[in-house]
């Protein structure tokens, strides 16, 4: 017996809801994995960070161009020795995807290409695990994954008449896995810069329409970071 199109979009949503509860519960889970490693750090670290970003929206026809964004926020560190970091961050971040809206005559003919963007600004939580080595000049590598909280989102350029607001066509929640690589040089017992290049590839369909449209992001970061104890003390110690 074949569903019909109402029993077809029941289990979708079904089936999205399901995921979602289920990507919810592995984020619950590691974050407390998450606060049992914090309490057994020896070192604790905090900063600020600010990053170029390219991000893209698969699945969201028209809008199949990446943007150019950008984002900031809070950097907490917290080290087991001179080569294992767990790295957080709380950040503003936006994100998003561009195209071509065509306008048709009733001929069909495209009369009119418009270009728009859709700007997705987030709440991020990302948790990684880090591999670093050296002294004052450290290469390192991270991953783990990141938690996104949609705050608003909207249509640039905006069209007299209409609503430019969008945030009622996306779900709230985003969540996925972060890797990358970078170097982090340190200024003195307290201070240390840190570059790095991150790649977030988002797992949850943000979209209500059920496209399975997901984010994607590669970050260019800056970020300074001031030690409340023990890392740098630590390598000085080694040298």
């Amino acid at each position: 017996m074949m569903a019909t199109p109402k029993q077809r979009k029941l289990l979708l949503l079904n089936n999205v809801i399901i995921t979602n509860s289920k990507m919810m519960k592995a984020i619950y889970l590691s974050m407390l994995f998450f606060v049992s490693v914090v309490i057994q750090a020896q070192t604790i670290a905090i900063g600020g960070n600010c990053a170029y970003s390219n991000s893209s929206v698969s699945n969201n026809a028209p809008y199949t161009k990446s943007t150019n964004n950008f984002k900031m926020g809070i950097n907490f560190q917290y080290a087991f020795d001179a080569y294992f970091v767990l790295v957080s961050e709380l950040n503003y971040e936006q994100k998003g995807s561009n195209g071509d809206i065509n306008y048709t005559n009733t001929n069909g003919d495209i009369t009119l290409t418009y270009n728009k963007t859709q700007y997705l600004h987030y709440a991020t939580l990302p948790v990684l695990f880090r591999l670093q080595y050296g002294n004052k000049l450290k290469p390192f590598i991270d991953a783990g994954f990141y938690y996104g909280f949609l705050v608003n989102a909207w249509e640039n350029p905006q069209t007299i008449g209409i609503d430019h607001t969008v945030t009622s066509n996306f779900n709230r929640s985003d969540a996925g896995v972060c890797y990358g690589l970078g170097l982090t040089y340190q200024l003195n017992k307290q201070y240390t810069l840190s570059a790095e290049w991150r790649m977030n590839n988002g797992l949850m369909d943000i979209s209500k329409s059920g496209n399975n449209a997901r984010n994607q992001s590669n970050i260019f970061q800056l970020s300074v970071i001031y030690t409340l104890n023990g890392l740098n003390k630590k390598v000085d110690e080694k040298k």
